[in-house]
């Protein structure tokens, strides 16, 4: 509380007026960044070796990356540059910083196949930067281009931690040895960004390699770095849960943290007030209450330093957030205080832009329309567009990143003759597929939209869109009381739509009412039963494209290419509630890399909240995720490029199918999704297309799911599905409806039936668990032979079954059953497997056992000694210990 107030206090002040003049020196642009990297050809011409001819062709690659490394923008203009360094490539340098360059230029060109380029690049490069000629400050570039990799594909573990830590390393021998203050600057922004907060370790490690051993680096370097390490180290004493989630101890190490860094970074901006950093990142620290002074105090020190400090700038507005204790209100304030100054040179009036562009984020369109901003946000754009055309200086900003957001944000305010004024005046080269992509935008669709919204009829159609705002209507936050199941609300859309297409006279706009219709149809074909074919157009007019490429094939296909290891994900528009049944067919090419490709579904905002059911044919593997988690996976006897997936999903709860043969279901009360996609969630190298075919959706009958332990229930609703869905899930979930309710023989006799009628892995390990739980050892043993005979499931998971007979034959009541040769076989068995260190102790207890059921006593003593001493459980050491007194005493143990 006393946090929270103190932010409100801060912010009250009157704002200072932010300066139209003074030091106009972007850090990025004229100082600092691009003058260092220009500077590199230099050092390229001295020590690389290389012929002259790529010499000229790296110089003129290096010049065009620093004007595109300059600009705000999207990674699209990294295209132009694949080229050129395509052209390097085919010379085969040797060189360790033309090498870099290339795989930096590959790693975010997103041309397909340039990412296996990069990775071949980055490989030589890491073995060889450290022996290089070049200067400590290069070198440190050179590992900031390599762990780009890292950042922008996290999801590619294979030398990240060595690089990183190399990296690091790197960094601290420049920070002790670099002199120079515009590098020093150079270095204080690359400390800020070179880490993410996952790298805490590695930070610091900087801090105490620089703290044992400070060599000739300047204090004021020192204090930014110590400073910048005590920001992280608060944030990791705190933790990154809610206020009311934080200990005693975790909220008294942020704060005890957040004064040394204030200490530190205050004595690094006395010691050089003209350098904007520290007081920037004291933005920062203000934040949680950690400076005397606030935050407004510290945003006005480092625009005093730097004007057009861009950091400063983003930091404030991140402070003023309304979760800070600012408001939407503080932020409008200071982006209209950035638009006054004019400074259309520099990126301070783009602030506005910025700042309108945090509400969007925060809020969405409707409290940043509430703002109604719109004009003055409209002149800042056509300023910056007017500078650009009359000195042909991009200065900080991508002329297509301007355009980009100036029809984004006549989108967001509903300014349809803008959006049509920027298509009919630029067409659609001008804008940036990319960044209207990062705010869900499609280009195609939003100018169909425009244009019908451009006749009589855009308040039908307002009052359509406010009914079908799936995510509205999914938090239950709706005006409209709406059904998802009821036909007569979907009826109703559309015949307004219908009225409203008859009202707009404009041609241009069929196409819009054509996707409307056709997505609001597909909700009432699924009300009504039967299956619905989720289809294609050119324009995937009824899909949301939120990220890769893709291609229509047919109606029923379409083709989803991941250039540099992207990930692939497109959503129907629709909304379709569970129970149903799902099916598509996935067809994969490329790398031998990891990538699950299949059916994601999930909640109305975005992919992350969702499940993945996928199947990759290339290495025969099937299974589910959450995208952000490591997935559960088994294996196909035989592998083909193509297979189908089919999932029954009610509300916390699904089967899964490939190929029509059971996979996997869950009990998950967490996934409730009213979305349906496709896509792909690539996890290591993937260069590869997808094909989806045959995408459909059905209804199911029963919405009703019983109870996780519900017996009566449960029986009910597996028996009325068996006729209609004789699955092995069926069966297995009716058998588990009769233990339940405790009629134990007829749970029997359902497991049996059906493995009788399938051969199913599932119902086989669940009969042979049923039969050993009733002590019918044989039984059960020639199940798990049956079971065993699938080469696949032997491969992965063999240990498993192999355990489980060994420790029957090794410890069973029956001495008819008990075998001692047959339980140690099985345990050796098992222990062939690659296995963990916990399934290991249990293999060699079994072993043990074994080994005393066949009288050999000796071997048995050795055998529980190895198990042991490889156990740190005291309770499992002290249960060992009892059974090896009995072996010392020519005694087996057997279940009484």
């Amino acid at each position: 509380m006393k946090i929270f107030l103190f932010l409100i206090l801060t912010m009250s002040f009157v704002f200072a007026e932010i300066p139209n003049s003074g030091p106009k020196s972007i850090i990025y642009r004229s100082e600092t960044k691009a003058p260092i990297l220009r500077g590199l050809a230099v050092e390229f011409a001295k020590n690389s070796g290389e012929s002259e001819e790529v010499v000229v062709k790296f110089k003129e690659l290096l010049n065009k990356f620093v004007e595109t490394e300059c600009l705000l923008g999207d990674f699209e203009t990294y295209k132009d540059l694949s080229k050129r360094a395509h052209e390097i490539l085919k010379l085969k340098p040797k060189d360790t910083l033309c090498k870099a360059l290339l795989g930096k230029v590959f790693v975010h060109s997103k041309v397909h196949g340039d990412f296996n380029h990069a990775l071949h690049l980055f490989n030589d490069v890491r073995k060889d930067v450290n022996a290089s000629k070049y200067s400590e400050l290069t070198k440190t570039i050179i590992y900031d281009w390599m762990m780009d990799r890292y950042r922008w594909y996290s999801s590619f573990p294979n030398g990240k931690n060595l690089t990183f830590t190399n990296a690091a390393k790197q960094l601290v021998k420049t920070l002790r040895s670099e002199a120079d203050v515009r590098k020093q600057r150079y270095l204080a922004e690359h400390i800020v960004d070179f880490y993410t907060k996952d790298d805490f370790k590695l930070k610091e490690l900087v801090f105490k390699s620089l703290n044992d051993d400070p060599g000739k680096s300047s204090e004021w370097i020192r204090n930014l770095t110590f400073g910048e390490y005590r920001i992280d180290k608060a944030w990791k004493e705190r933790g990154g849960g809610y206020a009311n989630t934080v200990s005693k101890d975790g909220w008294k190490g942020f704060r005890e943290n957040l004064k040394v860094a204030y200490q530190l970074l205050k004595k690094a901006h006395d010691l050089r007030p003209n350098s904007p950093e520290p007081a920037a990142r004291l933005i920062t620290v203000s934040m949680g209450g950690g400076t005397e002074e606030g935050i407004r105090y510290w945003f006005e020190q480092a625009i005093k330093a730097e004007f057009d400090y861009e950091n400063a700038y983003h930091s404030y507005l991140l402070a003023i957030l309304p979760r800070w204790g600012g408001s939407h209100n503080l932020m409008v304030s200071l982006g209209k205080e950035c638009a006054a100054t004019n400074a259309y040179d520099t990126i301070v009036p783009w602030m506005f832009l910025q700042a309108a562009l945090n509400i969007h984020r925060d809020k969405g369109h409707t409290a940043l329309k509430a703002t109604g901003i719109y004009p003055a946000i409209h002149d800042v754009m056509k300023n910056y567009e007017s500078f650009q055309e009359k000195t042909k200086s991009y200065v900080h900003l991508d002329k297509r990143y301007v355009k980009s957001i100036h029809f984004l944000m006549a989108k967001i305010f509903e300014r349809h003759s803008h959006i049509l004024k920027i298509h009919e005046l630029y067409g659609e080269d001008a804008v940036s597929p990319s960044v209207l992509k990062s705010y869900e935008l499609q280009y195609k669709k939003t100018i169909d939209a425009a244009y019908a919204y451009s006749g009589e009829a855009d308040q039908i159609l307002k009052g359509v869109e406010d009914r079908i705002d799936w995510t509205r209507l999914s938090s239950q936050k709706q005006s409209y009381n709406w059904d998802f199941n009821k036909l007569k609300d979907y009826e109703n859309v559309l015949k307004d739509l219908i009225d409203a297409e008859n009202i707009v006279s404009n041609p241009k706009s069929s196409n819009y009412f054509k996707s409307k219709k056709s997505i609001v149809n597909a909700n009432i074909n699924f009300i009504k039963g039967g299956w619905v074919d989720l289809s294609f157009d050119k324009h995937l007019s009824d899909w949301l494209v939120y990220d890769g490429n893709f291609k229509y094939i047919d109606n029923k296909t379409i083709e989803g290419v991941s250039s540099n290891s992207t990930n692939l994900y497109i959503s129907h528009e629709g909304r379709f509630e569970p129970p149903y049944a799902i099916e598509v067919e996935v067809e994969t090419e490329g790398t031998k890399g990891k990538v699950y490709p299949g059916m994601i579904l999930g909640q109305t905002k975005g992919p992350v909240s969702g499940r993945i059911f996928w199947v990759d044919g290339r290495r025969g593997e099937y299974g589910f995720a959450h995208l952000r988690y490591r997935p559960s996976m088994g294996k196909m006897i035989t592998k083909s490029n193509s297979h189908k997936i089919r999932v029954n999903f009610w509300n916390g709860y699904f089967e899964m199918m490939v190929d029509g043969k059971q996979a996997f279901r869950q009990y998950q009360n967490n996934l409730r999704p009213l979305r349906v996609g496709l896509g792909i969630s690539p996890k290591s190298i993937f260069d590869g297309k997808v094909r989806f075919k045959n995408f459909r959706i059905k209804k199911l009958n029963l919405p009703k799911l019983p109870g996780k332990k519900a017996g009566k229930e449960k029986v009910e609703f597996f028996k009325q599905r068996l006729n209609d869905e004789p699955y092995p899930y069926t069966y297995l979930g009716l058998a588990e409806g009769y233990t339940a309710s405790k009629e134990f023989d007829k749970a029997l006799e359902t497991l049996q039936e059906g493995v009788e009628r399938f051969e199913s892995m599932l119902l086989m390990e669940e009969l042979s668990d049923e039969l050993r739980r009733r002590k019918k050892y044989l039984a059960s043993y020639e199940v798990l032979k049956k079971l065993l005979k699938s080469k696949s499931f032997l491969k992965e998971d063999g240990h498993l079954y192999y355990g489980r007979m060994a420790r029957m034959f090794g410890t069973a009541t029956n001495s008819s059953v008990r075998d001692g040769k047959k339980a140690i076989e099985y345990s050796k068995k098992s222990l062939k497997y690659r296995i963990s260190k916990p399934q290991k102790v249990y293999y060699l207890e079994s072993l043990a056992y074994g080994y005393a059921t066949d009288g050999n006593f000796k071997e048995a003593i050795k055998t529980m000694k190895e198990a042991i001493k490889l156990t740190k459980n005291k309770k499992k050491v002290k249960t060992f210990n009892e059974r090896l007194k009995l072996f010392e005493n020519n005694e087996i143990f057997f279940y009484k």
